[in-house]
């Protein structure tokens, strides 16, 4: 237990001095790395060395980088906090009806847009304020690195972005020399433990417009794609459809920096055509979706490594309140209701981990 006191101790630290930290699981390991800064925040040359990167939906080279060789670290199991983890009843938490309403309306109006035919998709999205009774760290840290596994997990404090953590199930990209992998992920369906999902045309399409989005623009920056079969993605309470997709870089022409601005904003979380999208999205989302759908995640440039998420199942994190970051992909046959639902079950991935502090 003494990491776990130790960790908690170095993260009450870095919040009462804002120095920025990052704590973090890849998909499948039992291991939690911890990087503490050891300076106050500076500027650092974008992809430098070996760090991480928080970057916001809005990219425009203002990413936010932790510095690996300039804090120190702490890694600890899973296994040394494990415990029982209760979930939740089934109910939501309640939403006003301005809530519901205004992201229907959305919904409408991004259908309007593709009923005249000029953009494909488009993803809305929507940010609820949670209420928290005790903000406790323990707790966070328990409930998030234990509920989910199978996602990238992270907990990210910077003076600039503020507070952040996720349970992120979307790779944007990995890197390795010259071997990339992605992958294209769209459609939401509630998990079923005994009940094989049920795809329909709509979400069967909805993803076949991200793999054709992510193919067309890796086109000019590789030598060889290759796609594996879809299938079902569980990622906490929710499955969605993924397709695989790697190759070969173009051999000295790509970067981990220029690839990230080749894939990034995909049509999962922005839309077709993605510049179309964007412009609805400015203009009818209502308000900043901050680091939501920006991406994250560990790089290593001397090795030229790197493994980054969109930053999907999130949120952040005040004393008194959360606020939680949800949405999802509007086509021809979207239904608002639906869609409205979708949202609410994406939203308990982030309320599981606040289950004691509601």
């Amino acid at each position: 237990m003494r990491n776990v006191e130790e960790l908690i101790a170095r993260t009450d630290c870095s919040l009462e001095h804002s120095r920025p930290f990052v704590i973090y699981s890849e998909v499948g390991s039992k291991t939690i790395q911890a990087y503490f800064s050891e300076d106050n925040p500076s500027e650092i040359e974008p992809f430098s060395g070996r760090g991480f990167v928080f970057a916001p939906y809005q990219y425009d080279n203002n990413a936010l980088f932790l510095n690996f060789d300039n804090s120190s670290s702490l890694h600890l199991e899973h296994t040394e906090w494990s415990q029982e983890l209760t979930s939740l009843s089934g109910e939501n938490r309640p939403c006003t009806e301005s809530e519901m309403s205004s992201y229907l309306r959305l919904v409408k109006d991004a259908l309007s847009l593709i009923k005249v035919k000029t953009v494909k998709k488009v993803v809305t999205s929507r940010c609820s304020s949670i209420a928290l009774r005790d903000f406790d760290l323990n707790s966070l840290f328990r409930r998030l690195f234990g509920l989910y596994p199978d996602a990238f997990c992270y907990i990210w404090y910077h003076p600039e972005s503020g507070l952040w953590c996720g349970a992120t199930p979307e790779l944007l990209v990995q890197t390795d020399g010259q071997e990339f992998h992605t992958m294209a992920l769209a459609g939401t369906k509630p998990y079923e433990q005994y009940l094989p999902a049920n795809w329909s045309e709509k979400e069967e399409e909805e993803q076949q417009l991200v793999v054709d989005f992510i193919v067309n623009r890796l086109q000019k920056v590789t030598s060889v794609v290759k796609l594996s079969k879809t299938r079902t993605h569980r990622a906490g309470q929710v499955v969605h459809l993924r397709t695989d997709i790697s190759g070969m870089l173009k051999k000295n022409k790509t970067t981990l920096g220029s690839l990230v601005r080749t894939l990034h904003p995909t049509s999962a979380v922005c839309g077709m055509p993605r510049k179309l999208s964007s412009n609805f999205l400015e203009k009818q989302e209502g308000y900043d979706r901050e680091y939501y759908t920006g991406f994250l995640g560990p790089y290593n440039q001397e090795e030229s490594m790197g493994k980054l998420y969109v930053n999907l199942r999130c949120m952040k994190l005040f004393k008194d309140k959360a606020h939680i970051y949800v949405g999802g992909g509007i086509t021809e046959q979207s239904d608002p209701q639906s869609e409205w639902e979708e949202t609410e079950n994406k939203k308990r991935t982030m309320l599981e981990v606040l289950s004691a502090m509601l």
